[in-house]
């Protein structure tokens, strides 16, 4: 699609009953999307959301519990378990 003036994507914008939003202003042209922006603020939301808790099955942080009575290979048993 060539690129077309800001005031014809307006005029697209506002026909579709939806939102002009710029996604690049550094190039050149500028690059703008027509989409609902609820919809992509809600989306956004929720991206930021799932980023700060991370999947549901995916655990970065285990918990060992080690005793000064274990012997050797039940610390390299245990090794191998948070390794994986």
């Amino acid at each position: 699609m060539p690129p077309i003036t800001t005031l014809q994507a307006l005029a697209l914008a506002v026909e579709a009953d939806l939102d002009l939003v710029l996604i690049n202003e550094k190039g050149s042209p500028a690059v703008v999307k027509i989409v609902n922006a609820e919809k992509l603020r809600y989306q956004a939301g929720l991206k930021r959301k799932h980023d700060v808790r991370g999947s549901p099955g995916s655990k970065d942080l285990k918990e060992v519990k080690l005793t000064y009575n274990m012997g050797n290979h039940d610390y390299q048993v245990t090794g191998v378990r948070v390794c994986a």
